[in-house]
């Protein structure tokens, strides 16, 4: 009989990979968490979660990113957005599937042109997650790891963080770095490696075109080759890896020349120049003790848990307490002296790149290496990748001891870090209770070694399970973060009540625009649908577009107001506002016809002809202020859309005169009910007495013409329910 040679741990572990990544793609699942979106949209079936949360906070990826790529499939693959007002350039740092010159350089898009869209999207996601795996797995071992070690490298950087916390945005950047690497060592011939280096640094720089990860990378892997590679540092080789980067720089350079050009003669970002040591010692920390930053997936330092994720595992930590240091560095003077050396050069740069992440650096040094265009704590990523290379290789190397006092020792700092951290953040430590897995996962590593010899079978190196046991603890908390998203109702749409109005809205619009916002954030969502709406994310400014909506305004305060990367975000303001750097609120005024105000009266308390009650509750009298002698009523009542039978009648015990009166928007009622029209169930009203008042009187705020018939609008604050007090309310 025939004998195949055995499997490698290296090839098992693609086998799995890839596997599972077709399974995956089959499916059409995809870590999106484009459901947030849905929900919004008012679709609250058949969305196609499979498993999961949706997270908010990933509102570059379903806000921006996914409804970019579902405009590039609904305009057929064209350079330009022919359903928008904008008719925006669909070229820009988001690599999308465009039908032009630059295809070949973007592998993630063929399938969209092979199969359907979901599946497509599907096939994007499962290839970066199999090459991520995959690559640094490779990596790894072309880095000189023990085979399970680098498999335990190679899953511990994807269920790290940062990695989950950015996967859909800067995902493809870190999934493709490491073949950069092994490319450049594989046994080609030389011009064969330089057109496949070339190709692969051309498909790694549009991925994301990103430059703060870009270069953070960068430096990486030069410090990767120096310190554990340098039989690759020959004159030959060197010349043709840096022919093929400048070939593949020039190439991504002359498909984005125009976008490039618009993005940095902006306001936001334009050419943002960066000092050193604006990073978080807290996250820098957090590489060796990865839960100090956060309850769950809450951030306890800044607002956006993206911006607290690090490279981070207890990997290091496990190292440092369980290896027997007293027997030192196993193997050979050469051997120990290479992995010395190399660790030296690794302790150099990941110096370097914690100085700037952490000191004072002025811009003007960190110019030499271009760090002076790498936001600080985007650093975190280099700093956890060369902590990992370093932890990887010393744990190929040492000699372990497990003691009932080592694991004592590790608890200890666990547990310390664990209350110290949660009590600096203001919170409970027992609320956050992903610092605690790792004790779990230890417990049952242990028993599990203990009692595989027991079964006659043979235990895993003592280096493999203590890896094992850190990624096992990734893999349950980080590994939560992203959900499992069909990819189906991000390209079928369905439609919804809210949908359905959308479109009358939009048709009603006398230039075919569609003037509206979303509850939690619109981004480019509803351009995404297929609506005409000004209502976006504009990567490139339009400043075409808005200075005929605004002739009046002073040029520099315009141009500080448009020309940036935005959201643009129609608003009840009196004329254009940047509250934010990559926001701007543009007047409802000047992009849509006033909305119809729905009639408002005052009624004396005491006319029972007029007012004949009692009246059911509902809606709500969300505000009731006297202020300079006026009082003025703001809240809602359950209409649907705006119509002439609706109005709105205040019952007093005091005379009242109506001054202005209003339909406000209300997008949060948008989302609270997305099977009913309340998006524009808001009112306004300003009243002023015929006397002086020193106090609110009784009200009551009676809503008409509401989908329960009149109603009597329950008071937020129990002081203002005059319904009740006026015997109007049942």
């Amino acid at each position: 009989m025939q004998k195949f040679p055995p499997i490698s741990t290296g090839g098992l572990f693609a086998a799995i990979v890839l596997a599972l990544s077709v399974l995956y793609a089959a499916m059409a699942w995809t870590p999106s968490s484009y459901g947030v979106a849905l929900r919004q949209m008012g679709v609250t079936e058949e969305s196609g979660l499979v498993l999961g949360t949706p997270r908010d906070i990933r509102s570059d990826e379903w806000a921006v990113w996914t409804p970019y790529l579902q405009i590039a499939v609904d305009n057929g693959f064209a350079r330009h957005n022919a359903h928008s007002p904008y008719h925006e350039d669909l070229r820009n740092f988001n690599a999308l599937p465009l039908w032009d010159w630059a295809l070949p350089f973007k592998p993630q898009y063929w399938a969209f042109f092979l199969v359907d869209p979901a599946h497509a999207f599907a096939i994007y996601h499962a290839a970066f997650i199999a090459l991520f795996l995959i690559g640094y797995q490779r990596m790894g071992r072309m880095l000189g790891m023990a085979p399970g070690i680098s498999v335990c490298f190679s899953l511990l950087a994807f269920f790290a963080g940062y990695t989950q916390y950015a996967w859909t945005t800067t995902g493809p950047q870190l999934a493709l770095f490491p073949w950069l690497l092994v490319t450049l060592a594989a046994p080609l011939r030389l011009p064969v490696k330089g057109l496949l280096l070339y190709w692969v640094s051309a498909v790694w720089l549009l991925s994301h075109f990103y430059p703060p990860v870009i270069l953070s990378l960068g430096f990486v892997g030069a410090v990767l080759v120096l310190a554990l590679r340098r039989d690759l540092l020959r004159w030959p080789l060197l010349a043709t890896a840096g022919l093929a980067a400048v070939l593949a720089a020039g190439t991504v350079y002359a498909y984005l020349a125009e976008p490039l050009q618009a993005m940095t003669s902006t306001v936001y970002p334009g050419q943002r120049h960066s000092d050193g040591g604006s990073g978080d010692w807290r996250i820098w920390l957090s590489t060796v003790l990865p839960f100090i930053t956060t309850r769950g997936f809450d951030s306890l330092i800044v607002h956006n848990i993206v911006e607290t994720g690090a490279i981070g595992s207890y990997w290091p930590l496990l190292l440092l307490v369980f290896a027997d240091w007293r027997q030192g560095i196993s193997g050979g003077v050469a051997e120990r002296s290479r992995l010395l050396t190399a660790l030296a050069v690794l302790g150099v740069g990941l110096a370097l790149v914690s100085a700037w992440m952490l000191l004072p650096i002025p811009a003007a040094v960190g110019k030499f290496l271009l760090w002076d265009r790498v936001f600080p704590p985007r650093m975190i990523v280099a700093v956890g990748l060369l902590a990992l290379v370093a932890t990887a290789l010393l744990a190929g190397a040492v000699r372990w001891r497990i003691t009932p006092l080592r694991v004592a020792l590790f608890a200890a700092v666990v547990l310390a870090a664990w209350v110290l951290s949660k009590r600096a953040g203001g919170i409970a430590p027992w609320s956050s209770l992903f610092d605690g897995v790792i004790l779990l996962v230890l417990a049952g590593g242990l028993a599990l070694w203990r009692l595989i010899p027991a079964m006659g079978l043979r235990p895993p190196r003592t280096g493999t399970l203590v890896a094992g046991v850190a990624v096992a603890a990734n893999l349950l908390t980080f590994g939560q973060f992203n959900p499992i998203q069909s990819a189906k109702p991000i390209f079928e749409r369905p439609q919804t009540a809210l949908t359905a109005r959308l479109s009358a809205l939009q048709a009603a619009h006398g230039k075919g625009w569609l003037v509206e916002t979303l509850p939690i954030f619109t981004g480019a969502v509803l351009a995404g649908w297929g609506y005409n709406s000004i209502a976006h994310t504009l990567i490139a400014p339009h400043l075409d577009f808005f200075r005929p909506l605004f002739p009046d305004m002073p040029e520099e305060r315009f141009t500080q107001a448009f020309n940036r990367y935005a959201h643009i975000i129609p608003d009840a303001v009196a004329e254009p506002v940047f509250p934010y750097p990559d926001q701007v609120r543009v007047p409802w005024s000047a992009l849509a016809p006033a909305a119809l105000a729905r009639e408002a009266s005052v009624l004396p308390a005491n006319d029972a002809a007029t007012v004949d009650g009692p009246f059911p509750t509902g809606g709500s009298l969300d505000e009731v202020r006297l202020e300079n002698g006026l009082l003025l009523l703001r809240g809602w009542a359950p209409w649907t859309a705006v119509r002439a039978t609706q109005s709105i009648a205040v019952v007093s015990d005091v005379p009242l005169t109506v001054l202005s009166h209003g339909t406000e928007r209300r997008p949060d009622l948008q989302a609270a009910f997305p099977t009913a029209d309340r998006g524009q169930a808001g009112f306004t009203i300003l009243l002023r007495p015929e006397t002086d008042l020193d106090r609110i009187p009784a009200l009551c705020v009676l809503g008409r013409g509401t989908d329960a018939g009149t109603v009597a609008l329950t008071a937020l604050h129990p002081a203002n329910d005059g319904c009740r007090r006026l015997g109007l309310a049942r």
